[in-house]
């Protein structure tokens, strides 16, 4: 069967199996699972559907979200209705793009047949199946950074200023989807200039073309964020509390409001039970954006003014938190041992255990050992696999975070598996030591929590503090949730 053939018959099936489970997947999730970022995305993309545009609870706007995912989300609820089913279907059928471009990345450093196979690993990939079901703009920022890790190989390969305008443009839409590529404006345009072997004025031509580009991306969202703000905001104004966030977390259960959405869910039961009016439950008990960031550092440091400026707050926080740090330095310290360490984690922040992960990061690891003498043929994939894992350590380490850039596992995972079967003899061999991998990975899978509890106990035990973060940081049903002088919490309203 020809190459076209067979992927249109692996992104069929990438498709296929994601409609399969979003159409029968309970999308509600345990009350330990929640993931309020969901219900904020929901919001905004029906809020851009209805013509108000990032508007927050107050309809003021607001960039502590970035717009592509939520514009994207918006014109899916435009199109069909406010219904998050047929979000859940087009993330499902935009699954069917990362298996070829797993392909196509593949393809440019090995042979047909690896790159097969990385495309199916990727169609088939449980992680990113299971995220087609969840209101998060890892959907679209996937394949967005597979995109500008194949474009980027193809540029560098033959150069010439059309990919260098789609480096530029994919770079622009990628940094607006999630703040995790920001950072890549800025370095494309470097390694543009010292990795082509061109004449250097070429290079610099290529690298203005690819900035430029990305600069057309901004324009419309920097002019909405002066007119709103009165300043050039080329990015979101969550940086500082994001930063925040990365050296003091807060257990969910101190801030969260989800009693009334789960007695909603009671009331009518799970089968009856739609996402949508869970959503706005939460949507009405709950606090984001500048509200939500406003309301937390005024409730914990009353002292202090905090504007109402979602640019001016973001500043603010980031000054609070050095002033934080200079008093405790070796939080510092603490912070970045576990961030360099929980980059690797098996465990999800929803407390399951990650089974794709688990059975891919041995192939990985065997990938780069067979590789190792041939390292700068593969320079580039190193280099996006090490940004993330810098960024990581600098904001806040979380499996999620990582999730995109596995694409880069599965290739070299793809290789070592190739030659793990290739070269070992008798072929029972690899079978056997891959069923069993496939087995310890489904049984940590199962007992996932005692998993994590072990894990936690090890750390705890090395001396490095951890937050309790499992279902009893929920306020309980009915309990609600009160301050320290046991009065209910109140959303701020402004003055």
């Amino acid at each position: 069967m020809s190459t076209r053939k067979w992927l249109l018959v692996i992104a069929g099936a990438a498709i296929l199996i994601r409609l399969v489970y979003v159409l029968v997947h309970d999308p509600i999730p345990q009350p330990y699972q929640l993931d309020l970022d969901e219900v904020d995305f929901s919001y905004l993309g029906k809020s851009v559907s209805e013509g108000r545009g990032l508007v927050d609870k107050q309809g003021d706007p607001t960039t502590t979200r970035f717009p592509f995912y939520p514009y994207v989300l918006g014109l899916v609820y435009f199109v069909f209705g406010y219904h998050t089913k047929a979000a859940f279907i087009f993330q499902a059928v935009l699954g069917g793009i990362l298996p070829l471009l797993a392909y196509y990345i593949c393809r440019e450093y090995f042979s047909r047949r690896i790159a097969l196979l990385a495309a199916g690993i990727a169609a088939l990939y449980p992680s990113y199946i299971e995220f087609s079901q969840y209101l998060m703009s890892e959907n679209l920022f996937i394949p967005e950074i597979a995109f500008l890790i194949f474009i980027s190989l193809k540029l560098l390969k033959k150069p010439d200023w059309k990919k260098a305008f789609c480096l530029g443009l994919a770079l622009g839409i990628t940094s607006l989807t999630r703040g995790t590529a920001f950072l890549l404006v800025f370095i494309a345009p470097l390694v543009i200039v010292l990795a082509i072997r061109r004449k250097f004025v070429i290079r610099l031509r290529l690298a203005a073309v690819t900035v430029a580009a990305a600069v057309l991306v901004f324009i419309p969202w920097m002019i909405r964020n002066y007119h709103a703000y009165g300043k050039w905001l080329m990015s979101s104004s969550g940086g500082g509390p994001v930063l925040w966030l990365g050296y003091f977390p807060i257990p969910p259960g101190d801030f969260f409001q989800i009693d009334r959405a789960y007695a909603y869910v009671d009331s009518v039961g799970r089968d009856q039970a739609k996402l949508e009016e869970f959503h706005r439950i939460l949507m009405e008990d709950n606090l984001f954006g500048t509200i939500g960031m406003r309301w937390f550092f005024v409730h914990f440091y009353p002292d202090r003014e905090f504007s109402y400026n979602e640019v001016e707050l973001d500043n603010q926080v980031k000054k609070l938190l050095i002033e934080e740090l200079k008093s405790n330095p070796k939080i510092i310290v603490i912070k970045h041992i576990k961030e360099v360490l929980r980059f690797w984690h098996f465990v999800s922040a929803r407390g399951d255990y990650i089974i794709a992960y688990g059975l891919i990061l041995p192939f990985f690891l065997g990938g780069l050992w067979l590789l190792r003498k041939r390292w700068k043929e593969y320079w580039l994939l190193g280099l996006f696999f090490l940004y993330i894992w810098l960024i990581e350590i600098i904001f806040m380490s979380a499996t999620r975070y990582r999730l995109p850039f596995e694409v880069i596992m599965i290739v070299i995972g793809a290789y070592a598996l190739n030659e793990f079967f290739t070269r070992v003899r008798p072929i029972y061999i690899p079978l056997t030591l891959t069923t069993a991998l496939a087995a310890v990975n489904l049984y940590f899978s199962i007992n996932d929590y005692a998993f994590r509890g072990t894990i936690r106990y090890i750390v705890k035990t090395i001396g490095i503090p951890v937050m309790k973060n499992d279902a009893s940081n929920f306020p309980q049903v009915g309990a609600g949730k009160q301050d320290s002088s046991g009065e209910q919490t109140k959303e701020p309203t402004r003055q």
